[in-house]
């Protein structure tokens, strides 16, 4: 019912709405991507950027590909709305090192070479955050296959 319930939300683009739901609903089955997939971008919306990057390095390393093959139409995915947003800096709070992560985590929905350039950046304005540099490392990996 909760992950339900969330995803309607998470359609609706009513993210603190969606995200108590989704949460709850991974309470109860913590293996399904999909409501992690989801909940990366709640957190984001919501501003808690560093809980969505750790859920998101969490779901990478274990399956890279399922955020790369999702499908913004199928999985309706609000990448692209969220990146215009982010390229003109509107609606969130986030300071540089902070959008950088953002950006990095929406595109690697849609393009792993965009999302690697922009872990990179953030990487530079913070250059010692591990879990931007295990995230690099594994887009790395994945863009050199």
């Amino acid at each position: 019912m909760n992950e339900m319930l969330g995803n309607q939300l998470f359609m609706a683009r009513r993210y603190s709405e969606a995200l108590k739901n989704l949460e709850a609903a991974l309470l109860h089955s913590p293996e399904q991507k999909p409501i992690k997939r989801k909940l990366i971008i709640c957190y984001a919306q919501t501003g808690d950027i560093y809980k969505s990057l750790n859920l998101f390095y969490d779901l990478i390393k274990d399956d890279i590909q399922f955020i790369i093959d999702a499908d913004p139409i199928l999985d309706d995915c609000p990448c692209n709305e969220i990146i215009e947003q982010l390229e003109e800096q509107t609606d969130f709070n986030y300071d540089p090192f902070e959008t950088k992560i953002y950006q990095g985590i929406i595109w690697l929905y849609c393009d792993a070479a965009k999302s690697l350039s922009c872990f990179q950046k953030a990487g530079e304005l913070e250059n010692s955050n591990e879990v931007i540099k295990n995230v690099i490392e594994l887009i790395e990996k994945y863009t050199a296959t």
